[in-house]
C-alpha cells in the first residue's frame, strides 16, 4: 500500500508550521499482509509530541473509556488480525451496482414492479417524481395530500435486490426510521412517517419511509462541479453538520456514514441525511445482515476493523470531509475498496495542508487521529471551535 499523498494547498493563504502526520497505530493488527515489509522508515517511524488541542478542548479519553477504543501505543491487542479478504467480504455491499442493471426497488403496485409517476401510496402520497436512487434506496418527491398545504415530501423505498439480502434491506429501513425519528434539528433531514410493509405488493406502495424533502446539491457534488471550498466556508458548513451531529449523539445514536454525499446543501443549510446504519454507541459494528459500517473512504479504523464504535467515528469522519472540501482529494483514496478501508487502519493520516491557522490544524489533526481517544469528545465542541475559526482573522 502507498503512503498518503500530500494534500494540495487548500484555496486560502496564510503562513504556519505544518501538524506532524498521526501515527499508524495499528500495524501489528494487519501485520500478516505486511509480513514480508519491514517496520522502517518515515511510515512506521515513532511520532512527535502531539500539538495540545486548542482552547482546552477535552478528548474522547479525558471523559473516561471509550467504548470499542483502539489500542494505545505499544498496547498490546489480542484481536484477530484482520485480512485483506475479510475485509473484501465486508465491503462487499458497498460496491455500486453496475450500470447495466438498475436494482429493483421493493414491492410496488405488483411485487417487483417499478413505481410510476402518479401512483398514490397508503391513500396519502402522490409520486411526483424520481429524484434518484443510491446503494440502499430509491428516492421520489411526492406530495403529502393529507397535509393541509399539500407539503412536498421525499418517498424512499429500499432496493431490496442492491444486495441479494431482501431482509437485509428491509431491517436497514427499520433502523433507519427508528433512528430518524429520535432526532429533532434543523441540520438533521425530517422523518415524517414510515410504512412497514402495508399493502405489500398492492398499491400502496409496501415499505417506504416519508422524509422531509431537502433540496439542494450534496457536498461532493459541489466540489465536483465548483471546485474545492475556501477553508473559512468548509468550516461554516461543516459547524452546520457538527451541530447536527450532537444532536444525534444527544438521541444515544451513532451516525456512521458522515460523508460529503450525506450532507445536502441548499446554499444556506446544511443537513445530514441518511440514518441507514445508524447504531446506539457499543452496539456490534458488524451484524449478520450489515455487513458495511459505512463508505470507506470516510470510515473510521475501528468501524473497518469491526469494533464496536463511539461517537467518534463520526467526529473523524468529520475531519476526512473537512480535508476533501478544501482540498477535493479524497485523503485515503486507493486503487479498491479493501485498499482504501485498510489505509484508514495502516496509513498515517494525512498531512494537514500546511497554511491553515496551527490551532486549526492540531484539531483536524486530532479528529483524524487513528486513536478514539485522542479525538474532540464532542461534535458541539467541534462545531463550536469550526464557527471561531470560520470568523478568525488568523
Amino acid at each position: 500500500m502507498t503512503d498518503a499523498a500530500t494534500l494540495p494547498a487548500p484555496k486560502h493563504a496564510g503562513a504556519a508550521s505544518p501538524t506532524a502526520a498521526a501515527r499508524d497505530m495499528l500495524y501489528q493488527l494487519t501485520a500478516p499482509r505486511h509480513a514480508q515489509v519491514p517496520p522502517a522508515g518515515p511510515r512506521h517511524a515513532a511520532a512527535p509530541a502531539r500539538a495540545p488541542l486548542p482552547l482546552g478542548v477535552p478528548t474522547m479519553s479525558s471523559g473516561g473509556p471509550i467504548p470499542g477504543a483502539l489500542p494505545h501505543p505499544g498496547a498490546h491487542s489480542s484481536d484477530t488480525p484482520l485480512t485483506r479478504a475479510q475485509l473484501a467480504g465486508r465491503l462487499g455491499d458497498a460496491r455500486p451496482p453496475a450500470a447495466a442493471s438498475r436494482p429493483v426497488p421493493g414491492p410496488g403496485p405488483a411485487a417487483g414492479e417499478p413505481y410510476r409517476q402518479g401512483q398514490l401510496l397508503a391513500g396519502r402520497y402522490r409520486l411526483v417524481e424520481r429524484l434518484g436512487a443510491g446503494g440502499r434506496g430509491e428516492i421520489w418527491r411526492a406530495v403529502d395530500q393529507a397535509s393541509p398545504d399539500q407539503r412536498a415530501v421525499a418517498v424512499k423505498f429500499p432496493l431490496l435486490e442492491a444486495a441479494g439480502r431482501p431482509g437485509a434491506a428491509a431491517q436497514m429501513f427499520r433502523t433507519e426510521a427508528q433512528s430518524g425519528r429520535r432526532v429533532h434539528h434543523p441540520n438533521v433531514v425530517e422523518t415524517l412517517d414510515f410504512r412497514d410493509g402495508l399493502g405489500y405488493g398492492t398499491a400502496d406502495g409496501g415499505q417506504f419511509l416519508v422524509l422531509g424533502l431537502v433540496e439542494g446539491r450534496n457536498l461532493e457534488t459541489v466540489v465536483r462541479e465548483d471546485g474545492p471550498f475556501d477553508y473559512r466556508q468548509a468550516l461554516r458548513l461543516l459547524a452546520q453538520a457538527a451541530r447536527g451531529l450532537h444532536a444525534i449523539h444527544r438521541a444515544g445514536l451513532v451516525h456512521r456514514d458522515v460523508t460529503p454525499v450525506n450532507l445536502i446543501w441548499d446554499g444556506t443549510t446544511v443537513t445530514l441525511m441518511d440514518f441507514g446504519i445508524a447504531l446506539p454507541p457499543g452496539a456490534p459494528t458488524l451484524t449478520e445482515d450489515i455487513l458495511v459500517p459505512g463508505n470507506p473512504e470516510y470510515m473510521a479504523p475501528e468501524l473497518v476493523l469491526g469494533q464496536p464504535a463511539g461517537r467518534g467515528a463520526d467526529i473523524y469522519s468529520l475531519g476526512v470531509t473537512f480535508l476533501f472540501l478544501i482540498t477535493g482529494v479524497r485523503p485515503f483514496h486507493r486503487d479498491s475498496l479493501e485498499d482504501t478501508a485498510l489505509a484508514h487502519v495502516m496509513d498515517p493520516a494525512p498531512p494537514v495542508p500546511a497554511d491553515l491557522p496551527a490551532d486549526l490544524r492540531a484539531l483536524i489533526a486530532s479528529m483524524v487521529d487513528k486513536d478514539p481517544g485522542r479525538r474532540p469528545a464532542s461534535a458541539l465542541a467541534v462545531a463550536r471551535l469550526f464557527e471561531t475559526f470560520a470568523e478568525s482573522d488568523s
